[in-house]
């Protein structure tokens, strides 16, 4: 079973010794009894001996096939872009092992072969859509939920519009009407509703929902029968100072191994999708199927999104950018919150503000004062700041004119 289970390979034999025979592992130290067992090879033979013996299963393993889902009457072929694709890394998947892939990564639990998980795959697609705002939510959560919930249902509306879905008696909608077509195209796809009265009065009971063989379904997205290497392995390195978490950015990186799926393979994302009708528009499956491509496409599949990985593209398609979306980060809308909240405080040292990173080398960031966008330098940015995220800062100097010289960071916008 393990020789085609990679699953199995993965959490199973590779920490029962099979994969490594006859390194045991037991003892933490694997590299030291993989140099013993050489003969007093030199370190730099050994790394790369245990690697390619973990290769030759992981790296180099031929694909399980996988029948298509016989209910699916819609489907996607999007490819993945560099620098690929990593899948269920919250699985736990470390022993202390040099040399070991530290994350962990999912496989189908039958098949053994890495799979995009059906409910992975329409949760990414429903936070394409307006989110309701909680009673208990922070007023700058509500704030940017309430932004990224208008710039949705806008892209959402332009969308529909494009392809050709239109109500005949309507030619204007108000922001408002905007966003009550999202919800209700959202709850008819997620929810499975089935009229349009029960979207406006939030009625819900036995009838408002659609029958069994009406609904909509999201499979596991699977790959393409593939001839070449899916696998590569890559590194992250996380800096971290272990008595002083403020020179985190000035410590040491600690390289931690990892799997992921290389670029340019191919998965074939499957639907049961139906015709419906909101408020007074008619959806079809093919527009509807469109609108989860450009989602897929924008927001991304699976972990470390934010570095790049994840992205896909039509197969026909060359490069690396995302479409174009008119609505805030969905996943993570307050990390926008200081393209909302422009600073109206007091300029005094100390006051704090939030403001967007622009330039990673100079360590400039842009702020928003009073309807004014400035640049500074700012003090104490992390080398591993990316151009784009927003962050919390402190006014640290003031000119004899009270405007703004020095800032320096203070964490993350948000917190």
């Amino acid at each position: 079973m393990s020789e085609h289970h990679l699953g199995w390979l993965y959490y199973k034999d590779l920490f029962n010794g099979h994969v490594l025979n006859p390194i045991s592992v037991s003892n933490h130290n694997i590299l030291d009894q993989w140099i013993n067992f050489n003969g007093g090879a030199n370190e730099s033979e050994a790394v790369e001996s245990l690697k390619k013996r973990i290769s030759d299963f992981f790296l180099q393993s031929s694909l399980p096939e996988r029948s298509l889902m016989v209910n699916a009457n819609a489907g996607l072929h999007l490819k993945t872009t560099y620098p690929g694709l990593v899948i269920g890394s919250g699985y736990n998947h470390e022993a202390g092992i040099q040399s070991e892939l530290k994350l962990g990564f999912y496989f189908d639990p039958t098949y053994g072969s890495p799979v995009i998980p059906g409910s992975t795959i329409k949760g990414i697609l429903r936070s394409g859509f307006p989110v309701e705002i909680g009673k208990s939510d922070s007023d700058p959560v509500k704030k940017a939920k309430t932004e990224a919930n208008k710039r949705k249902a806008e892209y959402i509306h332009q969308f529909l519009t494009k392809n050709g879905v239109t109500r005949p008696a309507k030619t204007e909608y108000s922001p408002q009407e905007k966003e009550e077509l999202s919800y209700a195209l959202r709850d008819c796809i997620f929810e499975n509703l089935n009229t349009s009265e029960n979207l406006v009065t939030n009625k819900r009971d036995a009838k408002s929902f659609r029958k069994s063989s009406e609904r909509f379904v999201f499979y596991d997205a699977i790959i393409e029968k593939s001839d070449k290497n899916i696998f590569s392995d890559d590194y992250i390195t996380p800096h971290l100072h272990k008595s002083e978490p403020r020179l985190n950015p000035f410590a040491e990186p600690v390289p931690l191994r990892f799997l992921r799926i290389v670029p340019e393979v191919v998965f074939n994302f499957q639907f049961k999708l139906h015709t419906i009708d909101v408020l007074g528009n008619s959806i079809d499956d093919k527009t509807i199927l469109n609108l989860f491509s450009e989602i897929i496409q924008y927001l991304g599949v699976g972990a470390k999104t934010r570095l790049g990985y994840g992205y896909m593209l039509p197969i026909n398609e060359e490069g690396s950018n995302r479409p174009i979306f008119e609505f805030i980060d969905a996943r993570n809308p307050i990390a926008t919150i200081a393209e909302i909240n422009e600073f109206k405080g007091k300029i005094e040292k100390g006051a704090k503000l939030n403001a967007k990173i622009v330039d990673t080398v100079s360590k400039k960031v842009e702020i928003n004062i009073k309807g004014k966008s400035i640049e500074l330098v700012c003090s104490g940015l992390p080398r591993c700041a990316e151009i784009g995220v927003f962050v919390k800062c402190e006014i640290t100097a003031i000119t004899k004119n009270k405007e703004i010289s020095a800032i320096k960071y203070t964490g993350p916008a948000g917190t």
